[in-house]
């Protein structure tokens, strides 16, 4: 008698691990192109905004630790009541610079080591499953290199009056690490009033001047 040869069949074996292969390259394909991304984002956000509350923090602290009026950083020279031009103060002007990088700095680095916490379907990219899912803690690093500048805005505010007012402008680069290997960065820019004065009378168009 003759056996009968199968043909054109797979067996079970193959085809489960068929499927498990095509899991394991979806799940991958889902990782790389949706949860990571997503992750990736959240924690620069995450990290902006503890940055921005750090810088915030410093500006104030540096104000209040010295004291600063209008007048330690700006001279307006008039000529009857008509305002000639505005001078800065540029040792006073970069001394404070100088004071708010370091302190930013220092309350940056304070924020390192803080856990996030995320839920699953927060990196599903679906509003409706944001909160949902198993918790997932992250320990998150922080370091930052900080550039500080000081800018003025001339508003009116009323009649033959304008309101010049000093802001500090703080750029922080901030690198991210965590203990999983996460390795990004992201740039945050904050702008802080710290002193303003009203001039009053005719005022022309003013050129800031350095002494």
């Amino acid at each position: 008698m003759k056996r009968r040869h199968r043909t054109g069949r797979i067996s079970k074996g193959k085809i489960i691990l068929a499927c498990f292969f095509l899991f394991i390259a979806s799940a991958y394909i889902i990782f790389e192109t949706q949860i990571e991304p997503s992750f990736l984002d959240l924690t620069r956000l995450k990290a902006e905004e503890l940055s921005t509350t750090a810088i915030n923090t410093a500006v104030l602290k540096i104000l209040d630790e010295n004291n600063y009026t209008y007048e330690d950083f700006v001279k307006v020279n008039a000529n009857d009541s008509t305002v000639t031009n505005i001078s800065t103060n540029t040792v006073t002007a970069n001394r404070f610079k100088s004071m708010i990088s370091l302190a930013a700095q220092e309350e940056i680095g304070n924020m390192s080591g803080m856990e996030v916490n995320y839920r699953l379907g927060d990196f599903c990219g679906a509003e409706i499953l944001n909160g949902r899912g198993p918790e997932i803690i992250v320990k998150i690093y922080l370091s930052s290199s900080v550039i500080t500048d000081i800018e003025s805005t001339f508003d009116s505010c009323g009649i033959n009056q304008t309101k010049h007012t000093l802001n500090v402008k703080v750029t922080a680069k901030v690198y991210i690490t965590s203990d999983d290997d996460l390795d990004t960065y992201t740039t945050v820019v904050t702008t802080v009033p710290v002193a303003e004065n009203i001039i009053v009378g005719h005022t022309p168009s003013i050129n800031i001047q350095k002494d």
